[in-house]
């Protein structure tokens, strides 16, 4: 299984949830990739690579 298949994308506008979330998640070892808004996560992944995404509802421009 590759590293991508143990990546969660962690999107949320609000800085102070997007740093704890991401430090919850890497405490038990999962690995994060933050993004402070929707299009930015759009722009930066890679369709060819699986995960999980947990992201805000409610963000300005492009939410969830």
């Amino acid at each position: 299984m590759s590293d991508s298949a143990h990546t969660v994308y962690v999107v949320d506008d609000d800085a102070g949830m997007l740093e704890s979330t991401q430090w919850l998640l890497e405490s038990v070892g999962l690995h994060v990739q933050p993004y402070a808004d929707g299009r930015q996560f759009l722009n930066a992944v890679n369709p060819e690579h699986t995960g999980c995404v947990v992201l805000d509802i409610r963000m300005p421009g492009l939410g969830g």
